[in-house]
């Protein structure tokens, strides 16, 4: 038993966000159906890399979910679209605003047919803003919400970031408002519309620097605690040319780790500020580039200094910490063999079975039959694009 075993969703989304949210939905017991046009479907199913033609992001975000193939520009698609409404809890979409109206498929389209409806739309500035419009990816959100200013050092022009967090920040916000709904419709019986805005999602996620500017200090790269402005809170290279992360902000952990590197003269040194933290920067450094990272972990590692290694994707899967949580799973796939993914989020403290990624409309002719349609129906769809 699943928190979520019942609750049906139709997926219209494309790309990262909607996918990632309808990903945790099913890891929480829910039938996912992929809502995709005939022609191309999910445009993440184009992305890099591919294995034997399979795109591996693709695999890993459509785990345990079917697809239909549906044309909702034609009549015939759009009014087999309703018929599945009335059967589900949960639509998600993530086209820019006035799409779904223009091909019928919108909330207030969509409540007449079903009341209890929950209609999420995904957007990059919410629907009804003067930005609401504007084409933007993960990259645009996070260089207009702030953070590209805040990234890489101090020196240099704004870092490009190693995370989607505007789309991933978007998926996260956009399950937990679709939870909250579901239980809210337990109350009142009917459904809700739920806006999500990508960047006020990502403006949410950057509250530490919000606080800093709120409280009349003007964030900046390089300059606040955790952008690297900080010598107890930085990364420090190492004899062999690797890193290692210290984030020693309680000063019980600082003054560990200064113990152990051999500078206990560095303990009341902590919050040094202006020419004293750069010497304290300096002199940390200098100590930690005298050895090899390895030697230093074998040391640090086992106490309590908030000391860790910069490990690259390779060392990470290699952890013994994602075997002992059954993070990563080998699953048989029918097309490409032997394949590594990320097992479901775990529920009730277990990783449920990790179900293969749907070939594109694999589960057409299945759905369609679920409405009455029989097989000449279905060859008659085809033949006028309609699936």
């Amino acid at each position: 038993m699943r928190a979520l075993d019942g609750v049906r969703v139709l997926d219209m989304s494309r790309l990262l966000p909607g996918g990632f949210c309808t990903m945790l939905l099913s890891d929480l017991g829910a039938e996912v159906v992929k809502v995709e046009d005939p022609e191309l479907g999910d445009y993440v199913r184009l992305a890099r890399p591919f294995v034997k033609g399979n795109s591996v992001l693709h695999m890993l975000l459509n785990r345990n979910k079917k697809s239909i193939s549906l044309n909702l520009k034609s009549e015939k698609g759009r009014g087999i679209f309703h018929e599945l409404c009335s059967r589900y809890d949960v639509i998600i979409e993530s086209f820019r605003p006035g799409v779904v109206s223009r091909l019928g498929v919108d909330f207030e389209t969509v409540r007449k047919i079903n009341p209890r409806i929950i209609y999420c739309s995904i957007t990059g500035f919410g629907q009804n803003t003067h930005y609401s419009r504007l084409p933007v990816h993960d990259l645009n959100i996070q260089a207009m919400a702030g953070v590209l200013s805040l990234n890489g050092n101090r020196s240099e022009g704004p870092g490009f970031p190693a995370l989607q967090s505007a789309d991933i920040g978007g998926a996260l916000f956009a399950t937990i408002t679709i939870l909250a709904a579901l239980l809210e419709r337990r109350e009142t019986g009917v459904g809700r519309y739920l806006d999500i805005s990508m960047f006020e999602c990502t403006l949410f996620t950057m509250i530490t620097h919000l606080a800093n500017h709120f409280g009349g200090e003007k964030p900046e790269k390089g300059r606040q605690m955790i952008t690297g402005g900080e010598p107890y809170y930085n990364i420090y290279k190492t004899l062999d040319e690797e890193y290692m992360a210290l984030a020693a902000i309680e000063p019980q952990f600082w003054r560990n780790f200064c113990h152990l590197i051999g500078r206990k003269d560095l303990v009341e040194k902590q919050y040094e500020e202006g020419r004293a933290k750069e010497n304290v920067f300096g002199e940390v450094q200098k100590v930690l580039a005298s050895k090899r990272r390895d030697d230093w972990l074998k040391v640090l590692m086992k106490e309590e200094a908030c000391l860790t290694p910069v490990l690259e994707m390779q060392e990470t899967l290699e952890e013994a910490f994602l075997v002992e949580r059954g993070i990563i799973q080998i699953v048989e796939h029918e097309l490409i063999g032997k394949l590594r993914v990320l097992g479901s989020m775990p529920t009730s403290g277990r990783r449920d079975t990790w179900n293969l990624a749907p070939v594109h409309g694999q589960h057409t002719n299945e759905i369609l039959r679920i409405l009455g349609y029989d097989e000449e129906d279905i060859e008659k769809l085809r033949n006028e694009g309609v699936v």
